[in-house]
């Protein structure tokens, strides 16, 4: 019996020893328990106090799970150990209440990180081709509170294979990224969930050999930005988030152009003889590049910022694609077209953006001859923005400065524009915030636009209003021919310096004698060109003399400008022979004829010549009724006002529906109309014939301090001119000083001076009964002798407030033809202070509390004070005046003083 138990024994002990010697994988341990030998890669799991590791053998993640803190890289199907690099662990995180995932780091060699996504199990992750000892460290945070998901709209991407999209709350594109196919519209710097002005920003991953082919966005927004907005490679940014998008991204196969990136070049180019290098430098993104026909093209791909430094001659155009953004950075640029081709002519992009670079002067020449394609220096397709803390100077000798179809933004430049035709068009719009602007039209527009078409949301909410212009910042000044800003739609002007000088006669002279001198001509008027003349213009009093020759000459058409308006109203052709207006005090002046073979500037030798003239400061053409040569003598009628061809506008700001000034300061001097709105122009989509309407031609004063120094009206409304709150407009000299078809005054202070009415509410084209409503502020109105009316209504004038001066040089002491009121209806007052000086019409009527028709105001400072010596009303006299009529409402009696001796 003992033999076979040692026997026994003697072949378990065999039967160990062979299994030891064998590599077996089993032992025996003190409980008997069959155990692994661990030939995997250890995987050591860190974690702090609100976070448990589960690790399962296989992919499978929902059984026979153990709860550790060690596990081992295993085949994800099989569960076998394997240390050959191909091994994975497969774990689940519970966390404590209130607690989740803030951030899992992972130290050793492996292929990839998945997450639930990919193991389709919450909270499961999976560590794929595990090549070495491993240490996981899990770190959980505090729950944030559940977000509403319907505080901001839901975005869906929709990708192929080839690409991933990684969004992020906040514009800050390095933190928190999360992979994911939906995102929700946020606030760009907190990254709260948002309705209104919310935005989507994510980067994509392209696999290798894969890029961009496309992004499109279906729902409401108001852009899709490129990285060279973003400021990063591969990162956008989907603005004003207005509904739910489905956001749809394709790839394509990169061609050998793509994968070498081409971000700089230089390219050289001649002219006049003289050689030039364009360096280009790719910010963001990249480019191709090809020259033709002398021209320089470049295609910017996925968004670029290209950046310019030197000199090119013969054309730039660039070409971004209608999804991209593109940013021009001119870094001491000089661009000069020659041929057919804009000197910079940007042919597609979502935006474009053109920075002069701090401190760099840039420089647009366009030496083409006139054209109608492309007629302009710089030429884009797409919404235009200029900036920068550097210069940019345009010329452009036959056509257009700067123009965009779509809107034309300008903020923070040093912009000069010298242009035959428009300094500025964006079709759709202008808008300038600020800078410094010089803008010169030798025969169009300073500022233009010509679209005028209302576009609408799908809820019929109005998106967007197209040919507005706006300035409300920087300081502008603008010299032109026609119109100094000519508005489609809207001027609005809120604040800034505003400086406008239009004349007919910018064309064919030189420019910089228009900028220096915008009044700078007198005039010539006859019936033909057979002559030259010379004006010998002198002083009696100080002895100073001096001899200037006509300049040259304009054509007008026989039409005039009708309705009254001083111009040539004959059959036969009119010609305004124009001579610089010389430097000096001069009072007189001598007009001298001379035949082509006499020399001009003779006083001996000559034609003809006219008696003294005196020189007429309210009036620019001496009209020449006869020139006589039996008897050298040259019969003049009078003075007159150049008024150039009835067809061409020559006005300080127009508009076709409204202009609104809430603030500013704005400078007119204008040959035709300071500021005019016109209600008779049809506004609407010129190819769609159904949504034509006309403009409401009104004009609104709010703000801001308007002076205004014209040879027609200064301020002229075809429909309604309001004037409120604190603004402040002197008409200095003007033809009609504030003109409307209804007048309403409810604050602010008006000053106005005319040659016909200072205020006068007609007909013209508006749709109501004329009216003059005054219910608060302070007007002054003066008007000179002759058949003038201070104040004219076609209809009836209601005064309930404020204060009302009105100044008429006639001296015949009271008039029915012409006087301070003159109304077809009837004059109604209930409140405030009117004073007539001067000549009386309508208002002999008016009950007074004082009135003379012969006494006699001279020149200086008038108060009028009631019982108590307060002061009621405050005036100035110019010069001096005889009769004058007072009605204070509410007052029973006042007295009238100048400074402080008592006149009546």
């Amino acid at each position: 019996m003992k033999k076979k138990i040692f026997v026994l024994l003697l072949s378990l002990l065999a039967v160990l020893s062979f299994a030891a010697c064998d590599g077996a994988a089993t032992t025996i341990d003190d409980n008997d328990k069959e155990k692994e030998t661990a030939t995997g890669y250890t995987v050591t799991f860190v974690t702090d106090e609100f976070v448990t590791v589960t690790v399962y053998k296989t992919q499978n993640l929902t059984e026979n799970g153990e709860e550790t803190s060690v596990a081992y890289s295993r085949d994800g199907t099989s569960g076998e150990l394997l240390s050959d690099g191909t091994g994975q662990v497969n774990f689940v995180l519970s966390f404590t209440e209130g607690y989740e995932l803030d951030g899992i780091v992972i130290d050793g060699a492996y292929k990839n990180l998945k997450g639930s996504a990919d193991t389709e199990t919450e909270n499961g992750y999976r560590i794929t081709k595990i090549e070495s000892d491993l240490s996981v460290t899990v770190t959980s945070k505090e729950k944030e509170a559940e977000e509403d998901l319907t505080q901001g709209y839901k975005v869906t991407f929709v990708t192929d294979e080839f690409v991933t999209v990684t969004v992020y709350k906040t514009q800050n594109l390095t933190e928190n990224g999360e992979e994911t196919s939906v995102a929700y519209s946020r606030d760009g710097a907190t990254g709260a969930l948002a309705l209104t002005d919310g935005q989507v920003n994510f980067v994509l991953s392209f696999a290798e050999g894969y890029a961009l082919d496309g992004i499109s966005v279906e729902g409401s927004y108001k852009n899709l930005k490129y990285p060279a907005e973003t400021g990063s490679n591969n990162a956008y940014r989907i603005t004003k988030v207005a509904g739910e998008l489905t956001v749809t991204i394709s790839c394509k196969e990169k061609e050998e152009s793509e994968i070498t990136t081409e971000t700089q070049g230089a390219f050289q180019s001649s002219y006049n003889g003289n050689n030039y290098e364009l360096s280009v430098n790719a910010e963001y993104g990249e480019f191709s590049s090809e020259i033709k026909s002398g021209a320089l093209y470049l295609t910017a791909k996925t968004g670029a910022t290209l950046s310019f430094t030197g000199t090119y001659a013969g054309g730039l155009v660039i070409t971004a694609g209608e999804d991209y953004d593109l940013n021009l950075d001119l870094n001491g640029v000089t661009l000069i077209a020659t041929d057919d081709i804009p000197a910079l002519y940007i042919v597609s992009a979502n935006n474009a953006e053109i920075s002069a670079k701090s401190g760099t002067e840039n420089f647009v020449y366009d030496y083409r001859n006139e054209t109608d394609a492309l007629s302009s220096a710089v030429y884009c397709v797409c919404d235009l923005t200029l900036k920068g803390k550097g210069s940019l100077t345009v010329v452009a000798e036959n056509n257009n400065g700067i123009h965009t179809k779509d809107d034309l933004t300008v903020k923070n430049l040093t912009l000069s524009v010298i242009c035959t035709d428009n300094a500025l068009k964006g079709n759709d719009s202008v808008t300038i915030t600020s800078g410094t602007l010089t803008l010169v039209s030798e025969n169009g527009d300073g500022i233009k636009t010509s679209n005028s078409k209302i576009k609408y949301n799908d809820d019929g909410s109005v998106k967007k209003i197209q040919g507005t212009v706006t300035v409300s910042g920087g300081t502008v000044d603008i010299y032109s021919a026609s119109d100094g800003i000519d508005a489609s739609y809207d001027a609005v002007i809120s604040g800034g310096t505003l400086n406008i000088y239009t004349t007919t006669t910018y064309a064919g002279n030189k420019v910089s004698a228009a900028v220096s001198n915008s009044d700078k001509y007198y005039y010539l008027r006859y019936s033909s060109t057979d002559y030259n003349y010379s004006v010998y213009f002198y002083n009696s009093s100080t002895g100073d003399s001096t001899w200037v020759n006509h300049h040259d000459f304009d054509k007008v058409s026989s039409s005039g400008m009708g309705g009254g308006r001083p111009g040539p109203q004959s059959s036969s052709a009119t010609y305004y022979f124009s001579v610089p207006v010389p430097e000096g005090n001069y009072t007189s002046m001598i007009i001298y004829a001379y035949t082509p073979s006499q020399t001009q500037g003779s006083d001996t030798e000559y034609l003809a010549k006219s008696d003294v003239i005196a020189i007429n400061s309210s009036r620019d053409t001496v009209v020449l009724s006869s020139i006589t040569a039996s008897s050298k003598k040259i019969n003049t009628s009078g003075w007159t006002t150049y008024t150039g061809d009835a067809t061409v506008s020559s006005k300080g700001i127009k508009s076709d529906n409204e202009i609104l000034i809430s603030g500013g300061t704005v400078t007119i001097k204008s040959y035709d109309d300071g500021i005019h709105s016109n209600n008779d122009v049809v506004l609407g989509d010129e190819g769609d014939l159904t949504d034509d309407y006309y403009g409401k031609g009104n004009i609104t004063i709010t703000g801001g301090t308007i002076t205004v120094t014209t040879k027609d009206d200064g301020i002229h409304a075809d429909q309604d001119l309001t004037v409120s709150g604190t603004a402040v407009i002197n008409v200095l000299t003007s033809y009609e000083g504030l003109e409307g078809n209804r007048i309403y005054i409810d604050g602010g202070k008006i000053t106005a001076y005319a040659t016909d009415d200072a205020m006068n509410a007609a007909e013209c084209t508006g749709k109501y009964s004329p009216l003059v409503s005054m219910t608060a502020g302070y007007v002054d109105l003066a008007v000179g002798s002759g058949d003038t009316d201070t104040l004219d209504c076609n209809g009836n004038v209601n005064i309930s407030g404020g204060t009302l001066i009105l100044k008429n040089a006639q001296t015949r002491g009271t008039s029915m033809t012409g006087g301070t009121i003159d109304i077809d209806g009837t004059l109604k007052i209930t409140g405030g202070n009117v004073v007539s000086v001067g000549c009386w019409c309508s208002e002999t009527s008016m009950s007074s509390q004082k009135s003379s028709t012969s006494a006699t105001l001279s020149q200086g400072d008038y108060v009028i004070k009631d019982g108590s010596g307060n002061i009621v009303a405050e005036f100035n006299l110019s010069s001096s005046y005889k009769g004058y009529r007072i009605y204070c409402y509410g007052y029973s009696s006042v007295s009238l003083y100048k400074g402080t001796s008592l006149i009546a």
